[in-house]
């Protein structure tokens, strides 16, 4: 299927939040008017510690294959796709974070990510 990246899974924290573009107008006398649109899914993905000149390495790789207009899959939980469906996403504008608590740090602190399911 092309290149892919293998990210990490040190006790990674994520949060999914369901959205949806559906557009939805009350009027004055209380009815409710809309036109449906589009389910989609936000991810915001934080590894507690990455390890230096390892790590940092493949999320550089990914920011730097996909910046912000190239599409790509994620799967969340491989042993788990019918709970958890395979993404197709982007990366939003800002990407890892890279804070140490020194330049020796061989290990950095709450690094992350957020996609945008795309379609």
């Amino acid at each position: 299927m092309g290149v892919s990246t293998e990210l990490p899974d040190y006790e990674l924290t994520y949060n999914v939040v369901y959205n949806t573009a559906d557009v939805e107008r009350l009027s004055d006398s209380g009815q409710l008017y809309g036109d449906k649109m589009y389910n989609y899914r936000v991810g915001a993905f934080i590894f507690p510690w990455v390890v230096r000149e390892v790590d940092d390495v493949a999320l550089i790789e990914l920011w730097e294959t996909h910046t912000t207009i190239r599409p790509f899959y994620v799967v969340q939980f491989p042993d788990k796709i019918s709970h958890y469906p395979v993404w197709y996403c982007k990366l939003e504008k800002t990407c890892c974070d890279f804070t140490g608590d020194n330049a020796n740090a061989q290990i950095y602190s709450n690094v992350g990510f957020n996609i945008r399911e795309v379609f």
